[in-house]
């Protein structure tokens, strides 16, 4: 399945609110984490107002929340329980058990057919039920998993990404994994932080290279490559550039030759054995 425009959408507003862009302004953008799916969706709930006090826990959040998908979010966690506990009640009784498992196993949230635009009329009659019953669903889960009070939904509590070397799954030492961040964002985010219904809320995804080139100045260019450059858990350069990472800095991509010179550390030489 194709995602829902939501991430193209915020960038397009984005660039269209600035008349004049420069190098910072567009790695500003590449760090918004504002839920094009939640801010599309939400408004739309206003009138349902649940009557059982869990439902209203998890209501009173998601209408407080401005739709800025950061780390200290309180509403992150709810909306992924609320959206997926939305479409296993649509499919209910479309599909078996073992269907509606397989269903939330290839589907990413915002895009399955139950949330797209106009979709869950085609699997509800009363879709304020739906998304009350949804709502209580979320509460029964959000209680267990990280309690009853929302003061104790902090996204990044629940939303961790881990840079796991694949050896490591084999028996490798786990000292080959290059550390893990708290991080914010979702799969509907310009700066993501993905997730799958079928891992939960562990980060699967991210936006793998983060990189400014201005044309005008290809030697000002700047990136930044999680955790580093090397895939050689010895190597200095093997997660480096995490901290950057993780602050949403960016360093210099080194372009023109005299400045590679300037600033190599060592020098590769390939030679005919």
């Amino acid at each position: 399945e194709w995602a829902q425009d939501y991430r193209a959408d915020r960038i397009a507003e984005l660039i269209e609110a600035t008349p004049q862009h420069s190098p910072a302004t567009i790695a500003a953008i590449q760090l918004d984490q504002q839920d094009g799916h939640a801010r599309a969706e939400l408004p739309g709930m206003q009138a349902l107002d649940p009557k059982t006090e869990g439902a209203r826990k998890v209501w009173d959040v998601l209408m407080d929340w401005d739709y800025e998908s950061v780390r200290s979010s309180k509403a992150d966690l709810p909306w992924m329980h609320y959206n997926k506990e939305l479409v296993r009640y649509a499919l209910t009784d479309k599909l078996p058990a073992e269907g509606i498992e397989m269903y939330m196993w290839a589907t990413v949230m915002g895009n399955s057919l139950p949330e797209v635009e106009g979709g869950l009329e085609h699997f509800v009659e009363d879709t304020d039920m739906a998304r009350r019953a949804a709502l209580l669903e979320a509460w029964k889960v959000l209680e267990v998993q990280a309690g009853p009070s929302p003061s104790d939904w902090r996204w990044s509590d629940h939303h961790a990404l881990s840079f796991e070397h694949p050896f490591v799954a084999g028996g490798a030492p786990v000292s080959m994994n290059a550390g893990s961040a708290e991080v914010g964002g979702s799969v509907n985010t310009v700066n993501p932080g993905g997730y799958s219904w079928r891992r939960g809320t562990e980060v699967t995804w991210i936006a793998s290279l983060r990189l400014v080139m201005p044309l005008a100045n290809l030697p000002g260019s700047e990136a930044v490559l999680p955790p580093g450059q090397s895939g050689q858990p010895a190597s200095s350069w093997y997660q480096d550039q995490l901290r950057f990472w993780k602050s949403g800095d960016l360093l210099p991509l080194w372009y023109a030759d005299a400045d590679v010179s300037a600033n190599g550390a060592h020098e590769l030489v390939l030679s005919k054995p």
